[in-house]
């Protein structure tokens, strides 16, 4: 299995599914504000840009590199380490994915997790050609499953609507998802394609729903682009669409693509823009120790920030 696709750090089956998620909070019971334009200010800029943060690195399944709260940064490795699990318990029952490993040939299996819990996994051979093929539906059910890096509550499925020799398209739905210290509602497509060592993605989330570590409400839509490079280890990824902070919507787009090279565990490089009601933006500055924040209010053309800040990553 690959330990990296572009804009994800799992393994491929984890990959689609921590590509949309990660739980805790109050998920599945938030009662989504009427939406405004969002307003960023001198003194607010920081706290909505990590918010902005953790709830895109939740629903992309980036939060272990993109996001500065800790918090939020076991969630993918508690997933994977979740579906780790539930796919060595398959005792060697395989079946191919594009060439890849799946688990398939029994129906319903449940595995126990290291620190206690359980995790159901469904596969729906639509069609019983005995692989993972268009229609095809493999489901997680996750009851406390403790790993190491944190506990996994939840239902996560994905529905295969194309595999081929070199490309992957899945439908991935989360439900009253929870890991760590965030939760998730979310539905999405994901696809991938390769050629040799290179691989192109793009996960696109139509419908996500969270809450993050610190109990604020947020909404996602949004679609990530990523490249990845099996021989160097490098990857990249591009962000764009809207998020929206306790009811208030902000438009987010990437200037400059996040990039991260082999053994690297969070970008050194990249930048992406937040923007509000008045076209205020905050810029989120990737750098090799820390997080930069730029706030930059529409009138100011000197291109030094009105405000400024910086956070070391966890």
């Amino acid at each position: 299995m690959l330990r990296r696709i572009p804009g994800c750090t799992a393994a491929l089956l984890a990959l689609f599914l921590a590509a949309c998620g990660g739980g805790g909070g109050d998920s599945g019971s938030t009662d989504t504000p009427a939406a405004e334009a969002g307003d960023l200010t001198a003194t607010n800029y920081e706290q909505t840009a990590q918010v902005i943060q953790e709830a895109v690195a939740v629903s992309t399944g980036t939060a272990s590199s993109f996001s500065p709260v800790r918090a939020s940064g076991t969630t993918g490795a508690a997933v994977s380490q979740a579906m780790s699990a539930a796919l060595k318990g398959h005792g060697g029952r395989r079946v191919t994915l594009a060439g890849r490993a799946l688990p398939a040939d029994v129906v319903v299996d449940t595995v126990s997790c290291s620190g206690g819990g359980t995790v159901k996994t469904t596969f729906d051979d639509k069609d019983g050609s005995g692989e993972f093929s268009a229609g095809d539906v493999i489901s997680f059910e996750f009851f406390a499953c403790r790993e190491s890096r944190g506990t996994v509550n939840g239902k996560a499925t994905l529905q295969a609507v194309f595999v081929g020799a070199n490309r992957v398209s899945v439908q991935i739905a989360y439900a009253d998802f929870q890991a760590a210290a965030v939760g998730l509602n979310l539905q999405a497509t994901y696809d991938v394609q390769w050629t040799g060592d290179t691989f192109t993605s793009e996960l696109s989330v139509t419908q996500g729903r969270t809450v993050t570590s610190n109990g604020t409400p947020v909404t996602v839509t949004i679609t990530q682009s990523g490249t990845y490079n099996a021989s160097s280890g490098v990857q990249s990824t591009s962000t764009r669409g809207s998020v929206g902070v306790d009811g208030k919507v902000y438009t987010i787009d990437q200037p400059l693509a996040y990039t991260m090279a082999a053994g690297e565990d969070s970008p050194a490089a990249g930048s992406l823009s937040i923007l509000d009601r008045d076209n205020d933006k905050v810029l989120v500055i990737a750098k090799p120790a820390a997080w930069r924040y730029e706030y930059h209010r529409v009138g100011n053309t000197t291109g030094t920030p009105d405000s400024a800040s910086e956070v070391p990553k966890p």
